[in-house]
């Protein structure tokens, strides 16, 4: 991460800070330390306020009708499960197209029915 203090005065590094701290992945420390500077620095304020803004308009126009389902093939680390996040333990169910066992089965009766058609052919006088 953009160290907080060191960006004074680049404004490239600016960019980058007060995007991190506008997407929330800098350290506490780091975050308290950028609140601080919003507090003195007019110039870094407005380009926090700017990526704000801007991803602030990132989601208008799309409509969620059920929140994104979560799935985890393993069970999931202590800190997911003392969140409560929903987890799901085995996979979504698939329709008969996906179905392995479905291909296998219709094969099968195809060469049945293949293996049929040889041997009446061949009986035949």
């Amino acid at each position: 991460m953009t160290s907080p203090d060191r960006s004074k005065g680049n404004r490239s590094r600016d960019e980058v800070l007060a995007g991190e701290y506008v997407l929330g992945v800098l350290s506490s420390n780091d975050r308290r330390l950028v609140e601080e500077r919003l507090t003195r620095d007019l110039a870094f304020a407005t380009i926090v306020r700017r990526w704000q803004d801007n991803l602030l308009t990132v989601d208008d126009g799309v409509t969620v009708s059920r929140p994104p389902v979560r799935f985890v093939t393993r069970a999931p680390p202590a800190p997911l499960k003392a969140a409560g996040m929903p987890v799901k333990q085995r996979p979504p169910r698939r329709g008969l197209w996906q179905s392995l066992a479905f291909w296998r089965m219709l094969t099968a009766i195809a060469w049945i029915g293949m293996l049929a058609m040889v041997a009446v052919d061949a009986l035949k006088p």
